[in-house]
């Protein structure tokens, strides 16, 4: 069996009871995949000092993230031709 690589999910804190320094409600954090963490019943979380720690996971919300949008460009307003006047010609 190979191993793939899980890519790192996104939650929002909903509940911190006993953590008042490593979690803000309502502020979104990086979830990790961990298997022994989840056999455990925790989820394993980076919390703001950097490190990751378990956490239970009545604790998160799924975070919801918006697809990255390309850039629009803005397309110039066309601009009226310059006119030049015309001296009449003498002769």
């Amino acid at each position: 069996m190979t191993a793939r690589k899980l890519k790192p999910t996104y939650v929002v804190c909903v509940h911190k009871r006993g953590y008042p320094a490593s979690l803000e409600p309502g502020k979104r954090y990086r979830r990790l995949p961990d298997a022994r963490a989840s056999r455990l019943g925790f989820v394993r979380i980076i919390d703001d000092s950097g490190e990751s720690f378990l956490f239970p996971p009545a604790w998160f919300a799924p975070a919801v993230l918006k697809a990255k949008r390309k850039p629009t460009r803005l397309k110039p307003k066309p601009t009226k031709p310059k006119t030049r006047l015309r001296r009449p010609r003498s002769g």
